[in-house]
């Protein structure tokens, strides 16, 4: 069960670094309409003035919406180059937990001839399976998604 949810998990930050790579590099900001000169409107919009979301698309698509509360900070926040960080760093959490999976099911197949003390795979494996289905819980409504994986 553990080697699947580490490919879940790992075909998941796969397609988040995907979407993070789609988008307009950052940083992005906010630009009011009237400091517009490409097109009118509030916009956010990246490093090349190119929006990344703006109400004066020409379908008007974005005119409906009101930004809540906090809604421009967490935009700013949210930048391509931190997911991707994110991504990065849930990685090599998961390629350690890998790692060790793999040496459990090599010891499982192969026992080692001398013991080595101090190192309790089985343990290890255990403390890890919660960490793994932590990180799984975000994508808990995706199709692939198993209901023994909540944490």
């Amino acid at each position: 069960m553990t080697a699947d949810l580490i490919a879940f998990l790992r075909a998941r930050l796969d397609e988040d670094e995907a979407r993070a790579r789609a988008l307009p590099p950052g940083p992005w900001t906010w630009r009011k309409g009237e400091a517009a000169t490409t097109s009118p409107g509030d916009a956010l919009v990246g490093v090349d003035g190119q929006p990344v979301l703006s109400a004066s698309d020409p379908d008007e698509y974005m005119a409906w919406i009101t930004r809540a509360d906090g809604f421009d900070a967490y935009l700013q926040q949210m930048q391509p180059a931190r997911v991707l960080a994110e991504v990065e760093a849930k990685r090599r959490v998961v390629g350690e937990c890998a790692y060790w999976n793999e040496r459990m099911e090599a010891e499982a197949v192969n026992p080692p001839k001398f013991p080595q003390p101090g190192l309790d795979l089985g343990l290890l494996l255990d403390a890890m399976n919660p960490i793994l289905r932590h990180l799984a819980a975000p994508y808990a409504d995706h199709p692939d998604y198993r209901d023994a994986w909540r944490p």
